[in-house]
């Protein structure tokens, strides 16, 4: 039996959802994509990895959190 997955690169989908949110309030648009992903998640039996990169973060850490079944 073969799992879907969809991986999603998180501040690209924002930046290109709605640019005026990504740029006022980058916590809200952040959550509001993760909860997005979690009802998509449930509804179609898929698993979710989400991505925000933050590749330009002197001394950035990565983590990793699951919440309501997708992986941040």
């Amino acid at each position: 039996m073969f799992t879907d997955y969809l991986l999603v690169d998180g501040y690209n989908v924002i930046f290109a959802q709605n640019k005026e949110l990504y740029e006022d309030n980058i916590d809200a648009a952040r959550e509001d994509l993760i909860n997005k992903l979690c009802n998509f998640a449930g509804v179609n039996k898929v698993k979710v990895i989400l991505v925000f990169d933050a590749y330009k973060v002197v001394g950035g850490e990565g983590s990793v959190e699951e919440r309501s079944g997708i992986y941040i």
